[in-house]
């Protein structure tokens, strides 16, 4: 390096004044001149603050690089001991240093330590696809069965722990975001935050029968090893929604399954929208699907309704559950159950009485209430049994131990008929019986007479046949008959009332 610098002569010494200044004013044009001179030694200030032009001459004799920001010799960036150099035009496959400034070609495993960021903004255009970055495997035929069982094509791996360590952490992190409007001719306004697509273009070799392969679109898994103790939780996976006050959307979704409108094909053996299963061994479920927690606030608004069908559709069944057996009941709420073998429960012990309601197709409705204690059924509207046309009505009352007995009507609906037709009552009231007709069958003969068991007639009050055990002493309307079951004498077995009241006057009967 040098600095032009031309000194005054000095004419004469004659002056020693006028010399003195010369030398002088030389040393300080000198020392001025020498800070812009680098130092062999090192002595500060010792910067460059232009461009050094080795003007095509190398530097020679560079030690090893020590640090990141010291000069590289070609030796440094090569193989050791080999000074072939191979110019990249359009790539680094084969070469140790990548591009700073243009697209790279890796040719092995590339592991970047710091963090890669990086920003592309409004390209003009794609010439082969839409992708802003790409990680692309083109051809897969590693043999993998020794090495994990697993080919991954992308890796993302985040230790983390310690003392010092705080805050959340998050394997990969994918953001989309909406800034402004889209143009008012975009087709396609669908913006997704992460798409996961696995896809077969070839069978796996399997058949019908043997079927092999399975495609998952995604697969989060949740793991913790047995030093994992006393974590607050662990879910599979989390869908989480955010609309900020003053947000307005059409549909709002937790989570949406969907079948593209090319899904044509149900599954030959299970096809489910929604679907649970564990592998043998897993613990199992506490509940297969769980509406709130404890500790936070629960999902479904007051008025909100926990399960719901919504569009017109025709299905089979709405809640099958034949091939399951359960051990306490098949729906249980407050006030209502369904037993394991289909007893039906209305009500509840400190709820409300049983009431079963059924409503008319038009208007009203017919209820089935029973009492607090569960000893009277109260029916709110007439009964009836069959169908006019076509069934008589029959009401069959089962025995405590076996058997029943049948309540019936006639094909004409005039006659009420029991005991399989036995006993009847015609339509103007009268009692046919094939049997015995029997009253008190059960009560032993009372002293003085029976006045509540007793056969009577017409519209009088107490008129009528009685009984007991020695002479009638009961009030009786006139001319009741009275039989005495221990009279032994002509005139002790048969009396007539005749002033209704206790009189009784005696039969004279033939020995």
């Amino acid at each position: 390096m040098a600095e032009n610098y031309t000194p005054n002569p000095v004419t004469t010494f004659v002056n020693d004044t006028t010399a003195a200044n010369t030398v002088n004013n030389n040393f300080t044009a000198i020392s001025t001149a020498f800070t812009d001179v680098l130092s062999r030694s090192g002595v500060s200030p010792n910067q460059m603050t232009s461009t050094l032009d080795m003007n095509n001459n190398q530097i020679i004799n560079l030690p090893f690089p020590s640090t990141a920001n010291s000069p590289a010799r070609l030796i440094d960036v090569v193989s050791p001991g080999s000074l072939t150099v191979t110019n990249a035009t359009t790539g680094t496959s084969g070469h140790a240093v990548p591009f700073l400034d243009g697209a790279n070609t890796w040719s092995a495993v590339q592991n970047f330590n710091a963090g890669v960021v990086g920003t592309i903004t409004n390209p003009a255009g794609f010439t082969v696809t839409n992708n802003f970055n790409s990680f692309a495997i083109g051809t897969d035929n590693l043999d993998a069965s020794g090495v994990g069982n697993v080919a991954n094509a992308f890796n993302i791996y985040l230790g983390f722990g310690g003392s010092s360590t705080k805050g959340a952490r998050q394997g990969l992190t994918v953001t989309t975001q909406l800034t402004s409007a889209t143009s008012a001719t975009n087709t396609n306004r669908n913006y997704v935050g992460a798409s996961f697509v696995s896809q077969a273009v070839s069978s796996d070799g399997g058949g019908v029968g043997s079927e092999k392969g399975t495609i998952f679109g995604i697969n989060p898994i949740a793991i913790l090893n047995a030093a994992a103790t006393n974590m607050a939780g662990a879910a599979g996976g989390e869908v989480n929604t955010s609309l900020v006050a003053g947000s307005t959307v059409l549909d709002k979704y937790g989570w949406a399954i969907v079948q593209l409108n090319n899904d044509a094909v149900s599954g030959s053996r299970s096809d489910a929208g929604l679907f649970l299963a564990n592998q043998a061994g897993s613990v199992g479920w506490k509940n297969g699907i769980q509406f709130g927690d404890t500790t936070n606030q629960f999902p479904v608004k007051t008025a909100g309704t926990l399960i719901k069908t919504v569009g017109g559709a025709t299905v089979v069944s709405g809640i099958d559950f034949t091939a399951t057996t359960f051990s306490t009941g098949s729906f249980l709420a407050n006030g209502f159950s369904v037993g394991a073998t289909g007893l039906i429960i209305s009500g509840g012990a400190g709820i409300a009485s049983g009431i079963v309601q059924l409503s008319g197709t038009t208007s009203g409705n017919i209820q089935l209430q029973t009492s607090a204690t569960s000893n009277l059924l109260t029916v709110t509207q007439p009964v009836q049994v069959g169908v006019i046309g076509a069934t008589a009505g029959t009401l069959s009352l089962a025995g405590l131990t076996s058997g029943s007995s049948t309540l019936s009507c006639s094909s004409t609906g005039g006659t009420l008929q029991l005991g399989a037709g036995n006993l009847t009552i015609d339509a103007s009231g009268n009692l046919i019986t094939a049997g015995k007709s029997k009253v008190g069958s059960t009560t032993a003969p009372v002293a003085g007479g029976d006045s509540t068991n007793a056969y009577l007639y017409g519209s009088g009050s107490n008129f009528g046949i009685y009984f007991g055990a020695g002479a009638p002493t009961i009030t009786a309307a006139q001319g009741s008959i009275y039989l005495n079951t221990t009279g032994s004498s002509t005139s002790t077995r048969l009396y007539v009332n005749t002033t209704g009241s206790t009189t009784w006057t005696n039969f004279t009967s033939a020995a």
